[in-house]
């Protein structure tokens, strides 16, 4: 591991929350402040801004097999699509704690071809398919998913959620 950064990236980007990189290499970025999801090459500059959709404080990003781009929106309390060129495809959400309802969706991974979505303030993480259908709902034991902010899978199959409540990793 390095400990100190081998470059940054000076720029225009604003307020970063999420990244991921497609299958060419380029960064997909969330900008929480600026409302805006860019795809951009590895030094930083803006290759394109995705289109047909204003998202509202994109937090999380996940990238599918097939390039398709997938975004939490904070404020909106929803999920959103993207093709891998960038183009709006749908979003499903809203504030709520029904299944496929959110309170401020945070952290998104991809693992065996389902989304797994951390929300934030319902204390759980919702899984769905990557045509954005409500598969399940994990919920932990007592505080053990409080605040969960974001997760990621072992090579073993387990799953790891980080809460900002509880302070660590389960």
């Amino acid at each position: 591991l390095i400990s100190r950064p081998v470059k940054v990236l000076a720029g225009d980007i604003s307020t970063p929350t999420g990244i991921a990189f497609n299958s060419k290499g380029e960064m997909v970025v969330t900008e929480w402040e600026a409302n805006l999801v860019s795809i951009r090459d590895r030094q930083g500059k803006k290759l394109l801004d995705l289109r047909g959709h204003t998202c509202e404080h994109p937090f999380g990003v996940a990238l599918d097999s097939e390039d398709s781009v997938y975004v939490s929106e904070e404020d909106a309390n929803k999920i959103s699509k993207f093709s891998r060129s960038g183009v709006f495809v749908k979003s499903v959400g809203a504030r709520g704690t029904e299944p496929g309802h959110f309170r401020s969706p945070r952290g998104l991974r991809i693992i065996n071809g389902k989304l797994y979505i951390c929300d934030w303030e319902n204390n759980r993480v919702q899984v769905f398919d990557r045509d954005l259908q409500f598969l399940e709902c994990i919920v932990g034991k007592e505080k053990s998913f409080k605040w969960a902010t974001d997760l990621a899978a072992s090579s073993e199959g387990l799953l790891y959620i980080a809460g900002t409540e509880i302070s660590d990793v389960q």
